[in-house]
């Protein structure tokens, strides 16, 4: 887990002849040298491959990249629709993605990763698409692209309170079924959680779970149980109200756990707290977070 305050990074990539290097942000090219600029980030990544071809879409004014290997074509489609439709849905959801590029480009892991304005999509996913929803190709898009709105634009502290932004990304791949594919919700909640067998307070701090997995199984998933149950208390639309609140007022700032509570205060006609009482220890000491800075403005497209 890293913490880190939002930056203006400007990155140069000196690459052999043939590489094609893919990250976010404004590129310039240059002979061997690749330019990219990527304001108000928290982080910035790149990567490069001589056999990347290029797939485009411009869906609500943001232009989709997906950087792909040659030999996986079809699977480069597929993501190029679920990012469409992911890219509608979060700005609906949470707040409108506010550079004019979303750049997806295959890596050569099993797992994806969210940087600035980029999103290293599983490898491993790729290799294994075989045209059904129920694969890491699809499961992990939304999710992944989530964590851009939840972690990159909005800074949470994954260290003392992981489970506030892992919650609603590993979430954001549910509302994500249940808006495109309905018929596949069932089967989230009985492969994508109970199936890992998730358990313990979700207010556990990054040093109290010993274990990766024990940090993916708590937060990920016990989170999306949570906050499935919250929805389900509060209803759709104060749910809406409350990220799009989280968004509006956390953007390239740090929120907090009590940020978020005081949040949904705003938007529950009657507070759930038997709903968190089961999901949130009292015994479990809740850390003093660090004082955020002054907060940039939003960067224009």
């Amino acid at each position: 887990p890293l913490l880190a305050e939002v930056a203006d990074f400007q990155m140069q990539v000196r690459a052999p002849d043939g590489i094609i290097v893919a990250s976010g942000g404004p590129i310039e090219r240059r002979g061997n040298a690749w330019q990219f600029q990527m304001p108000n980030a928290r982080s910035i990544a790149f990567s490069a491959s001589s056999s990347y071809e290029v797939a485009t879409r411009t869906e609500a004014g943001v232009t989709i990249y997906v950087f792909y290997l040659r030999e996986n074509a079809f699977e480069a489609d597929a993501v190029l629709m679920a990012a469409s439709r992911a890219l509608i849905l979060f700005n609906d959801q949470f707040g409108h993605y506010p550079y004019r590029s979303l750049v997806i480009a295959q890596d050569a892991y099993l797992s994806s990763v969210a940087s600035g304005g980029l999103v290293l999509h599983t490898g491993q996913g790729f290799e294994d698409y075989t045209g059904q929803p129920d694969t890491l190709l699809m499961s992990l898009l939304p999710l992944t692209m989530a964590q851009l709105w939840w972690g990159e634009m909005v800074g949470y502290h994954p260290l003392a309170e992981p489970w506030l932004g892992a919650s609603l990304a590993m979430y954001s791949e549910y509302l994500y079924l249940e808006r495109y594919q309905p018929e596949m919700r069932d089967w989230y909640w009985s492969d994508r959680v109970e199936y890992w067998q998730p358990e313990g307070p979700l207010n556990m701090t990054a040093y109290d779970l010993k274990t990766t997995e024990g940090l993916l199984q708590n937060t990920y998933r016990m989170g999306a149980k949570f906050l499935h149950e919250l929805r389900t208390s509060i209803g759709s639309a104060a749910f809406r109200n409350l990220t799009r609140d989280l968004f509006r007022n956390g953007a390239f700032k740090f929120v907090s756990g009590v940020e978020f509570f005081d949040a949904l205060r705003r938007y529950s006609y009657e507070y759930p707290q038997s709903i968190i009482d089961r999901y949130f220890d009292e015994m479990v000491a809740m850390p003093t977070l660090p004082p955020p800075l002054t907060p940039r403005p939003p960067p224009g497209p």
